[in-house]
């Protein structure tokens, strides 16, 4: 026995797409070659000439016994219709070629089965050719047991030809069952290799979205195609439960038919039973005696004295009862009966001497024993139709115990007949249950699969929906992601500004502590000579007033140095700033006792202003790119804010 692996292994390739569809073919085809094979089949049992056909079958059939199973698979339709079987055997064995060796092998003694009903029908065979060959002898009682035991003969294949059908119809489903298991195993690998195809990048990244998708999408189309197949597998097998339930019925009603018209037959012969028989000779009997008691009784009384001259027994009772006799077994036909001597000698046509047949007659009349007589007649008549029924139906009665055997036979026959009519008709209610069984079940597993159906419908449409909802969240999400990153592209440059924005003014700090420095260290009496001169020109001889002045001129200097810090804050002098400076300078030189004029001190913080720009000259640029940073900080922060605000709004949007 090859292992379950093999068998799966062999018959995969023959199970393929293009292999099912093949087998499906040659199966539609074989299902209407076997509707003509049913015709056949109801002439080829109806008609004792084509069992030679048969017996032609059967030999092919055992001289292919030889090639092995297979050998003989192409003749066993032709066998089994050939011998009468039924159209759904020959059908169902007939499939087994498509199954092959291995479904052979399943089957396990069914090549011996084949030959045990192949000598069954070949039996059959026999039993016909011989009952045919004895109805035309017709010699015995043989012929209607032959005849019995070719209907019970019938009756048992049929019921061996349902067994052979239903063992079979098993293993093509165990086969259904094998192709059933083979596609899983086969959607099951279809499963690996789409898993194997999308991870090793076959469909694409499989990081990216639209390659998942794709990929889940075909996974669950293998999923629903399974369902799909097992449902019409399920349906399937229901149905062929209902062929085989119909087929089953057909047979087991063909041979009710039979059975029935056999008894109906048996029936129709007007043969009497033994019991029936019996009855009725006994009434025969006893007919025979009364008949004979009464006619002897009138003829003594009817014989007048001519008839009995001087005692001698003209008419002797001895006459009379020959008479009677003769009248009894002849059914009453007086002209048969012969005068005595003397009556030939004494009567005449005026005689009161009474021939034999004209005393019988008046007798008769006498007694009422024509009626007697025409009610025996009847009796015997009853009895005599149905010996000669039992004749004709090839009974042997020609001896008082042949008689009595050929009644107990018949009998038995009858007997037989409706027993097996009996079983004919329980196994039939049998079938027509199994019928109602499998067509309720056939009803059952379609509802379920149309309501199966009906939810892989939804399910499509869910998974379509799905596939949707994922695509737009999967947008939604893009879309936010991509907003976020310009986000952190914003703050990640705000940062970076902000970092040179710090950096810069750190290096402005540098500038302006370098820049008050400036201011601080400038010693104006130096810095303007003019200015000096023009002070010290009226007592320019005395040495000592010069230094005084030097002095003033640097401590009113020192008095304005801090407007002239808060001047250059913004790193710009503007001009009225520097007229304040000038007006400022002028009263703390006026304060201190020193007199310039306005035009002096303006000339001079102008000089000044210059003097400081000229020592801190990037002052103003790093200022003004710092100004241009921060308002750059401000635009990106407020965009993002905004960016960040919006996707709040959306995802509130989506949660609701």
């Amino acid at each position: 026995m090859a292992t379950k692996k093999e068998i799966e292994i062999k018959l995969k390739p023959t199970l393929d797409g293009k292999g099912v569809e093949e087998a499906k073919q040659q199966i539609d085809a074989l299902n209407k070659s076997t509707e003509q094979l049913d015709k056949d089949s109801k002439q080829a049992t109806r008609s004792v000439k084509n069992m030679g056909q048969g017996a032609l079958q059967a030999a092919y059939f055992f001289d292919d016994l030889q090639y092995g199973i297979r050998g003989i698979m192409n003749n066993i339709p032709g066998l089994v219709m050939g011998f009468g079987g039924g159209a759904g055997l020959a059908g169902a064995m007939s499939l087994a070629v498509l199954a092959g060796a291995k479904l052979y092998e399943w089957m396990g003694n069914t090549e011996a089965k084949s030959k045990e009903l192949a000598k069954a029908i070949e039996q059959q065979n026999e039993a016909i050719a011989k009952s045919q060959q004895v109805i035309a002898s017709f010699n015995n009682e043989e012929t209607l047991q032959k005849s019995n035991d070719f209907t019970a003969k019938i009756a048992g294949n049929r019921k061996a030809e349902a067994q052979a059908l239903k063992e079979s119809v098993r293993d093509q489903q165990r086969l259904l069952d094998l192709q059933s298991k083979v596609l899983d195993n086969q959607d099951q690998a279809d499963l690996l290799k789409l898993e194997t195809d999308y991870y090793s990048g076959a469909f694409g990244d499989p990081e990216n979205f639209s390659t998942r998708l794709f990929f889940e999408g075909k996974q669950e189309d293998i999923r629903l195609r399974a369902r799909a197949r097992h449902r019409q597998e399920q349906e399937n097998s229901a149905r062929m439960n209902v062929s085989i339930a119909e087929s089953d019925l057909s047979s087991k009603t063909e041979t009710t038919n039979r059975l029935s018209e056999r008894l109906g037959g048996l029936e129709d012969q007007n043969i009497l039973s033994y019991q029936e028989r019996e009855k009725l000779n006994g009434e025969i009997l006893n007919a025979e005696k009364q008949i004979f008691d009464n006619l002897l009784s009138i003829a003594k009384t009817a014989r007048n004295n001519e008839e009995n001259l001087l005692g001698l027994g003209l008419i002797s009772k001895d006459d009379i009862e020959k008479w009677i006799n003769q009248l009894i077994d002849n059914g009453g036909d007086t002209s048969a009966l012969k005068n005595t001597w003397l009556q030939r000698q004494f009567v005449t046509p005026s005689s009161t001497f009474r021939s034999a047949p004209k005393f019988m007659e008046d007798v008769l009349s006498l007694g009422n024993g024509r009626a007697q007589l025409d009610r025996l007649n009847a009796l015997r008549a009853q009895r005599a139709a149905s010996d000669n029924a039992l004749v004709d139906a090839g009974y042997d009665v020609s001896t008082d115990d042949a008689r009595v055997e050929a009644y107990k036979n018949r009998d038995k026959a009858v007997e037989e007949a409706k027993e097996a009519l009996k079983n004919a008709i329980e196994d039939q209610t049998e079938a027509e249950k199994s019928l109602t069984s499998s067509t309720n079940k056939l009803a059952e597993v379609q509802q379920i699969n149309a309501s199966e159906e009906t939810i892989d419908e939804a399910q499509r449409e869910r998974n379509e929906a799905l596939e949707q909802h994922k695509r737009i969240v999967q947008a939604q999400k893009e879309y936010e992601n991509a907003i976020k990153a310009q986000i952190r592209e914003k703050e990640d440059e705000v940062r970076d500004l902000k970092k040179e924005i710090s950096q810069r003014k750190s290096g402005a700090k540098t500038q302006q502590e370098r820049r008050d420095n400036v201011i601080e260290n400038i010693n104006l009496a130096g810095f303007s000579k003019s200015l000096t001169d023009a002070l010290s020109s009226p007592d320019r001889a005395i040495s000592g007033r010069a230094r005084e002045r030097k002095a003033n001129i640097n401590e009113a200097y020192g008095a304005v140095v801090r407007y002239i810090k808060d001047a250059f804050k913004d790193n710009k002098v503007t001009e009225n700033e520097m007229e304040v400076l000038s007006k400022k300078l002028m009263q703390e030189l006026s304060s201190r006792g020193e007199n310039t004029t306005y035009k002096q001190t303006f000339n001079l913080v102008k000089r000044l202003v210059a003097l400081v720009e000229k020592g801190t000259s990037n002052g103003k640029g790093d200022q003004a790119e710092i100004k241009s940073l921060e308002s750059r900080v401000q635009r990106l922060e407020k965009e993002a804010q905004a960016q960040k605000k919006g996707l709040n709004m959306i995802g509130n949007w989506f949660v609701s």
